[in-house]
Formats: structure tokens, sequence, C-alpha cells
């Protein structure tokens, strides 16, 4: 029994601008979905052989021609059974997610990833991850709250769940002359802490280039827009990711409140950056 094809266009833009004439508007579309990403992600998942949802990732990243090379601690430090969270800085925006989840889901099979909602497009996904959406409509708070929700039950049955607790992409911070990760959420301690599961952090090298980090200055919306186009821009290149100690539940449980337990999950995250 063959497989249907793909869909062809996965992620595209509808625009709606009565001003103007249809095939313009039309026109315009097609030119957004050039430059922010679209098409060539179109184009690349069309031509990706069947998989199901666990090897969705590793197909996508070979397919990319995109390299995973690991430091720090040894693979086998990462749990194959039991309740699990892998925590990470957020420099690209969304290939470190796939590249968590190919990571994990090539040792074991209850797998998700916490992700923004934008990938909620892609077929495979829809069964698997949980969505977020960091903006706050009361539509999306009540997404978002679903969301832990999601989170709490996967580690209660004894799943392992990858989350950046940073909710966005990196940005660069005039303060400190650097592209840093946005304020950690103590929301992802709390998680950790309640659910007494045992916490991995990873912390990725690199980020997005100037143009996506002067959008950034310019608007944060402006910059979520091409997440994508940073996505099909890594195809050819490696990440380099450096895995931490694994920290007990215990050493998390003697924290007085979660924002100290979140402040730090981020210094031994970002500790790994001397290694």
């Amino acid at each position: 029994m063959t497989e249907p094809p793909r869909n062809p266009q996965v992620f595209s833009l509808k625009l709606r601008i009565r001003q103007l004439p249809r095939p313009l508007v039309e026109a315009l579309a097609r030119f957004l979905d050039r430059v922010l990403g679209f098409r060539r992600f179109n184009a690349i998942y069309a031509r990706l052989p069947p998989c199901d949802t666990d090897d969705f990732a590793r197909t996508l990243l070979a397919a990319m021609d995109v390299r995973v090379e690991l430091s720090g601690a040894p693979r086998e430090t990462i749990p194959l059974t039991g309740p699990l969270m892998v925590i990470a800085n957020h420099p690209f925006g969304m290939i470190e997610g796939m590249a968590l989840g190919a990571l994990l889901s090539s040792l074991r099979r209850d797998v998700t990833v916490m992700v923004l909602h934008l990938l909620a497009a892609i077929p495979e996904y829809r069964d698997r991850l949980i969505f977020v959406d960091p903006r706050l409509s009361r539509k999306k708070r009540l997404q978002g709250a679903r969301g832990w929700l999601q989170s709490r039950q996967w580690l209660a049955d004894g799943g392992a769940l990858a989350v950046f607790p940073a909710g966005r992409v990196a940005r660069f911070d005039w303060r400190r002359l650097a592209v840093v990760d946005r304020p950690w959420s103590p929301h992802v301690a709390a998680l950790a802490r309640r659910s007494r599961v045992p916490v991995l952090p990873v912390y990725f090298r690199g980020h997005n280039g100037w143009l996506f980090q002067f959008a950034g200055m310019m608007s944060p919306l402006l910059q979520e827009a091409f997440l994508m186009r940073q996505l099909t821009n890594k195809r050819g290149t490696t990440l380099r990711a450096v895995i931490g100690r694994l920290i007990p539940p215990e050493e998390l449980a003697a924290f007085s409140g979660d924002a100290e337990a979140i402040a730090f999950l981020r210094r031994e995250t970002e500790n790994l950056a001397r290694q």
C-alpha cells in the first residue's frame, strides 16, 4: 500500500487585504512565503520519506544535512526509563527543539517536546508534541494552561519531556551586549518540583544572525515571523550541544521557592557554555 503524498503547502500565508486587487494580494503572499522561509520548508517536507512521529525529527534533520555534535556528560547520563524533564536554552527558535526530540527519541519512545504553536501545522507533530503560545490573549492563555496540564500528566505517566524555559527565542540584550535567553519561567521549576522528576540541562552553542536580532529590536512579532527562515537556513550546519549532570528531584525540592529553583536551573544550563 503506497503512502499518500505529503501536503506540499504545510506552511503558507493567507492574506486578506480588501483594498488591493486579489492577484496582487496573492503575489504578495507568494513573496512573503519565500522571504519567511515557508516555501523552502515546504519543499524539504514534501520530499521526506514516510516516517512516524518518533522518527520525524531525525528524518527532517537528515534531509537538511544537520548534524548534532554532543559534548559534556555522556549520553548514558540520559535515563532510558522513568519520568524525566530536559531543559535547554533557546538560541535558534525551532531547530534545537527538533535536535532534542531526535536525541531523546533515539534512546526512548515516550518523548514529547513543548514547542511553539506554529509547529502544530506539521501532521507528524500534532498528536505528540505539546504546543504553547507565549502571547497573552485569553485564547492563548487557555492553550498554555492546557499545555501545562498535558505536561504534568505526561511526567506522571513516566514520560520524558523537553522544555525551553525561556518560552521564546533568544534576542540581543543592550545591557549585556550579547544575545541571551529571555527570562526563564518559574512554572517550569514548579512543574519539575511538583512532579518530583530529575532534570537534565542541555546547552546549545551559538545564536541566530544579526539580521534576525535587528528584527527583534524593531518588533518581537517581526522576529517571530522569521523563525521558519531561521530553521531552513540551518541546512548543512552542525549544532553543538553540551549535556549537563542529571539533577535529582531532592536537590530542586531544597529550594524555598520556584523562582530560586529556576534561577538555579538557568545557571546550571548556562555554565555548560564554559565546558
